[in-house]
């Protein structure tokens, strides 16, 4: 038998072909309905014109190599299975697996006979039973010349049905390699195809199937680089749509650091230490649980996860060897991320400082790519899109940055896991205070803002944004205590603190227990005007308007339910970012309402901790004592508190005239 030359050069087809096409191919030659292959072996929904199309371009791309590989094949290639049918309802392969499975009693003529007088097959079936099967070897030994492996740098028009390929492209963000479309599931997940125009959910499992069998899921980084490597022109061409470089950079509960940078032989471990932590990542989980819980524990995660992934990918050195100079150095990066101008500068740039510019261009020069760092803000940590940062740290993120890893590696000192604590040799950034006053609106804008609800539809949602609203001015309360704001239990429990809305202890009201940053709790009094606006909000959730009656520890926020989920639980809890998203629009909504440029840009600067600064000046400008608000803000001190003192222009102008 004639061999092929597998070094024998061969032009693929513009489409490409691959085991599913190959098994669909081989699954018709052998009879099997074409209904069931499309179901089992294609990417999409294919109509029977689009199913006969592809079979007809199989037929042709096998034809072409075949002439020019084993040009006796060329002309098998054209045979429709449709023309080979066999009338008995047994094929010679299928009888001889079951009288002789062995292949050793029956010689091949003695079997013929035998399978012609027990199912009757005539010459003509013979015939084309062993056409049938020439086919299929023919296939399967011109098979190699013409398939191949998808990968994740592969254009989506290579395998693809076009229409599929158009939609793809006609996405809001086009999606033109395998690539984009992994970038996309990570950032969108099970809903991923709603981005993209006509997919629909259908369509989109079976494309999923698809490339869980043809690996597109399970492609390694270093096969990845590989790819890069070999590329084909037409992949070069849209370099635009791939990645960079591979990442490197996951969340600490995804990375895995080299056994030679855990931390289990830093130079500046110490080995009597009072936690069981052996190696950097398990001490950092160690500080982490030691701290209470909610928004400080995620923030502070943060901070230590970007000094932990930076000393490993940038220092190559393990936490635990730190040192006063690699954390002089980390000050240095999070400044050359606060001077980058823009995220389209963030790749391959090189740091220069240009003598003579007033204004001091900055590049970048550390050895992993800006883009690798810095990446869309909110993006799952479950991502391959998740980057460390979003975008560049103000002087104030970078102090908080190093006063919170300050405070890490003094706990760890304490606790001997560390010898030293290297960030107390090192100054933090400089940074103006983090609290800004101005950031507050007058009672007349904050006043637009809660008359703009009266233009929205009487719904629930209307309801909960006046509620929200209102109880965010009225109380002070931070994003995070407004989210886990609740209804307390209406019986006390002894050694439990009962946080929530109360009864005020004299009677004469409510009170609000809140759980505040770092653990400290706090009443705070509920006005009338907050209170009326909640029982309007709880009368259309079917509560009632008698506090006594809401449901014990279920949230004063909730998010919006059908009516049967209203009748079986008192709702869920908000996120921080739905409230924020919530109040950050309706704030834009009022802008558009405001009769000034001024009070317009105000409300379109303003965000949810905007009426926390809001609750705080008015409340001083009215003659409020300071200790108060300090005790309803939960300020640790009174000297932040009286940053919101804001006496206005014409009380500052008559103190200055008393002096002429």
């Amino acid at each position: 038998m004639q061999q092929i030359n597998p070094l024998k050069s061969f032009d693929r087809p513009a489409k490409k072909i691959g085991r599913d096409h190959l098994a669909f191919f081989l699954g018709y030659l052998e009879g099997i309905p074409l209904d069931t292959l499309s179901k089992s072996y294609l990417d999409s929904d294919y109509s029977a014109a689009k199913v006969k199309s592809l079979i007809r371009w199989l037929q042709d791309e096998f034809a072409r190599a075949a002439r020019q590989f084993k040009p006796s094949y060329a002309r098998l290639m054209r045979i429709a299975p449709d023309r080979l049918r066999v009338s008995s309802a047994e094929t010679l392969e299928s009888f001889r697996e079951r009288v002789d499975p062995s292949g050793d009693f029956y010689s091949e003529k003695e079997l013929l006979e035998k399978f012609q007088e027990e199912v009757g097959v005539d010459r003509k079936d013979r015939r084309n039973t062993s056409l049938r099967q020439r086919i299929v070897r023919a296939v399967r030994e011109l098979a190699p010349q013409l398939c191949t492996q998808p990968t994740r740098l592969d254009l989506l028009r290579y395998w693809l049905d076009d229409e599929m390929v158009e939609r793809f492209a006609n996405a809001k963000t086009p999606v033109i390699t395998f690539w984009d479309l992994l970038e996309l599931m990570d950032l969108r997940g099970n809903t991923w195809w709603r981005s993209v125009p006509k997919i629909g959910p259908v369509n989109a499992e079976r494309l999923e199937s698809w490339m869980r069998r043809n690996h597109i899921f399970a492609n390694s980084d270093a096969d990845l680089s590989r790819l890069i490597d070999i590329g084909t022109s037409e992949v070069v061409a849209h370099s635009s749509a791939l990645p960079h470089s591979t990442p490197t950079l996951r969340p600490l509960e995804r990375f895995k650091p080299p056994s030679t940078l855990s931390g289990a032989q830093g130079s500046n471990r110490a080995y009597s230490g009072t936690i069981a932590a052996k190696n950097d990542m398990e001490a950092i989980g160690a500080w982490l649980n030691s701290l209470a819980g909610g928004h400080t524990v995620r923030s502070y995660r943060t901070h230590a996860e970007r000094f932990l992934l930076w000393m490993i990918v940038e220092k190559q050195k393990a936490l635990s060897s730190a040192t006063i100079e690699d954390c002089t150095d980390y000050r240095n990066f999070l400044t050359a991320l606060r001077d980058c101008n823009s995220h389209e500068h963030f790749l391959d740039m090189r740091m220069t400082l240009v003598e003579g510019d007033e204004k001091r261009k900055w590049e970048w020069f550390w050895s992993t790519p800006l883009d690798q760092w810095v990446g869309l803000k909110s993006t799952p940590r479950s991502s391959r899109a998740w980057r460390p940062f979003n975008g560049r740290l103000s002087p104030s993120s970078q102090k908080l940055s190093f006063v919170v890893l300050k405070t890490m590696g003094e706990w760890l000192s304490k606790q001997k896991y560390l010898e030293t604590n290297p960030f107390a040799g090192v100054s933090a950034p400089s940074a103006e205070n983090k609290i800004k006053a101005n950031h507050a609106l007058t009672p007349e804008q904050m006043e637009l803002a809660i008359t703009a609800c009266e233009r929205l539809a009487r719904d629930e949602s209307y309801f909960r944004l006046r509620a929200a609203l209102i109880l965010a001015y009225g109380t002070g309360l931070r994003l995070s205590e407004l989210v886990s704001a609740r209804v307390a239990a209406h019986q006390e429990t002894t050694g439990e603190h009962n946080y929530g809305l109360k009864p005020s202890q004299d009677g004469s009201g409510w009170d609000l227990d809140v759980k505040g940053k770092g653990g400290k709790s706090r009443l705070v009094p509920v006005s009338d005007r907050v209170m009326d606006t909640l029982a309007d909000y709880m009368e259309e959730r079917g509560l009632g308007r008698d506090p006594g009656n809401w449901p014990e520890r279920g949230p004063l926020l909730a998010t919006v339910m059908t009516e049967y989920k209203k009748r079986v639980y008192a709702g869920m809890f908000l996120s921080e970012s739905t409230l924020a998203k919530i109040l950050t629009q309706h704030f834009e909504f009022a802008a558009t309402l405001a009769s000034s440029d001024r009070d317009k840009g105000r409300l379109l600067s303003a965000s949810t901790h905007w009426t926390r600064h809001t609750f705080a000046t008015h409340a001083l400008n009215r003659g409020a004592d300071l200790d108060a608000v300090q005790e309803l803000m939960g300020h640790s001190s009174p000297a932040t508190t009286a940053l919101y003192r804001n006496a206005d222009r014409k009380r500052k102008l008559a103190a200055v005239e008393l002096l002429k």
